[in-house]
């Protein structure tokens, strides 16, 4: 809205929550779970014993506290950045993120007290962050099936991702470039249309995330109700050499991903 090409990329860490609390809140015990904290053997059982039996009031912690516990004396639940998760580049991130916070707003008001849950947010007006907050999972369902829809996403289309990874960046970008030319020209000559409700092709692009361990990724995002003739299609493209023309890379294929980034 103010026209500016300034981004701030805003974060808070566990540790530095911690603090802060401590001075809100001094001489009040609080045990911070992280991935630090848990490290040894029965480390998570010792904080959630620790917490049940009230050794101390507060519990701050990453995901790991938001699903299963039952704690009927807790009260309060405070989430910070609860919009986090809604930047990922995946489809599902607004489902991803109204399953986290019902999750971990069901942690408080479980006895006969009752309870709140306050969430920090920087897009408040967002509906998954309103709809999470007012636990309405037919009206997130509503909007979210409209919206999948309309970016012809499942359930209304299957995916599959072709992944390239490898230690050259230049010969996995071409590896995939090559793939993405031959995938689309085999699909044209049977007859379809990639701009249409049937097949659609994203990519190839650098992975959202590019590199992992020394490995460069590039991929290639097919939405399709033709599952079965793009299978068949890149199978076609692997029996015609495709191993020496892309020596080096490695190419992986996922029908139905659980993850895309």
């Amino acid at each position: 809205q103010c026209n500016g090409n300034r981004f701030a990329y805003k974060g808070m860490g566990t540790q530095r929550v911690e603090e802060e609390i401590k001075k809100l809140f001094p001489g009040t015990p609080v045990r911070r779970m992280d991935q630090d904290t848990t490290y040894r053997k029965d480390s998570h059982y010792e904080i959630l014993k620790g917490f049940a039996s009230k050794d101390f009031n507060l519990l701050l912690g990453t995901q790991m506290v938001t699903k299963g516990l039952d704690f009927p004396d807790v009260t309060l639940v405070g989430v910070i950045l609860a919009d986090t998760s809604l930047d990922f580049p995946d489809f599902r991130a607004r489902e991803k993120t109204f399953q986290l916070l019902t999750q971990v707003a069901g942690r408080a008001g479980r006895g006969k007290l009752g309870g709140e849950v306050i969430l920090q947010t920087y897009y408040p007006e967002d509906w998954a962050i309103k709809l999470s907050a007012e636990q309405n999972f037919q009206e997130f369902y509503k909007k979210e099936i409209e919206e999948r829809k309309e970016l012809f996403y499942p359930p209304f289309s299957r995916l599959v991702l072709i992944r390239f990874q490898g230690k050259e960046e230049v010969k996995v970008q071409k590896a995939a470039e090559s793939f993405g030319v031959k995938l689309t020209e085999s699909l044209k000559s049977k007859g379809y249309s990639l701009k249409s409700k049937s097949i659609q092709i994203l990519g190839p692009t650098s992975s959202p995330l590019p590199k992992i361990k020394n490995d460069y990724r590039f991929q290639i995002l097919v939405k399709t109700k033709e599952v079965r003739t793009v299978t068949q299609t890149i199978n076609s493209i692997f029996e015609k050499g495709a191993e020496k023309r892309y020596s080096g890379v490695k190419i992986s294929i996922d029908v139905d991903p659980l993850d895309i980034m």
